[in-house]
């Protein structure tokens, strides 16, 4: 998306609307988090259902354990809300020291 706000705004405008905790961030984190609620109760009203041996039910399981795993990187997995102090190993190796995966320096 900030690619797409690149081509409408200006360069300044784009970052500020995708900045940390803003209104962006917490729409992703939202939308992550109920996609992965849609696949979790996929999974368990199949399961109940009389095709429970459907093998094809494991596939929701999973795109929600992704989801869930996405919402909880997008939060950085709660490390603001419960004020959480990031690892020193992490805060070398993390663009914004937080405790999250996507922004390690390798990627």
């Amino acid at each position: 998306m900030y690619g797409v706000f690149l081509f409408i705004l200006d360069e300044s405008q784009a970052f500020e609307l995708t900045r940390e905790d803003s209104l962006y961030e917490v729409i992703s984190a939202g939308i992550f988090l109920l996609t992965a609620i849609v696949f979790f109760a996929t999974f368990i009203k199949n399961k109940t259902l009389a095709l429970q041996a459907n093998r094809g039910n494991l596939i929701f399981l999973l795109l929600g354990l992704l989801f869930l795993f996405g919402f909880c990187e997008e939060i950085s997995w709660g490390q603001r809300l419960f004020n959480i102090t990031t690892p020193e190993v992490l805060q070398t190796a993390n663009r914004q020291g937080e405790i999250n995966i996507h922004n390690l320096s390798i990627f």
